[in-house]
C-alpha cells in the first residue's frame, strides 16, 4: 500500500543500496537497541528486521541490544495496533533498565 505497483529503475535501485549499507552498518551500531517486531508484518519483511538486530546483537552482545517478538501479532505499526500497550510497558521497562544501568555506571567510584 506504501508502494506503487510501478517503480522506476532509480528509485527501487536506491533503495536496495539503502539496504545494503544498513545491513553493513550493523556491525558499528553505536549505541544500545531494542528491537520490537510483531509476529507478522503486512508491509515490511520481519526476518529482515530480526536479522540486522541479531547481526547488532552479535556485535554487541546482548546485555546492551534487546530483541523482543510479539508472536500471534499482526501489525506494521505495533504502537497503533491490539498490542499497543504491551509494547509501550515493554519500552518504558527498557528504557527504566538503561537509566538505571547509566545512573549505576556513573555513581561507581573512580579505582
Amino acid at each position: 500500500p506504501l508502494i506503487p505497483s510501478l517503480l522506476p529503475t532509480r528509485y527501487a535501485s536506491n533503495i536496495e543500496s539503502q539496504m545494503v549499507q544498513t545491513d553493513r552498518r550493523a556491525l558499528r551500531f553505536p549505541v544500545p537497541g531494542l528491537v520490537v517486531v510483531p509476529g507478522e508484518d503486512g508491509i515490511t519483511k520481519r526476518s529482515a528486521g530480526i536479522r540486522f538486530a541479531r547481526r547488532v546483537a552479535a556485535s554487541q552482545g546482548r546485555q546492551s541490544f534487546r530483541i523482543a517478538s510479539f508472536d500471534g501479532v499482526r501489525a506494521h505499526d505495533l504502537l497503533r495496533s491490539s498490542a499497543r500497550n504491551r509494547v509501550r510497558s515493554l519500552v518504558a521497562d527498557w528504557l527504566d533498565e538503561r537509566s538505571a544501568a547509566a545512573a549505576k555506571s556513573r555513581n561507581k567510584p573512580a579505582a
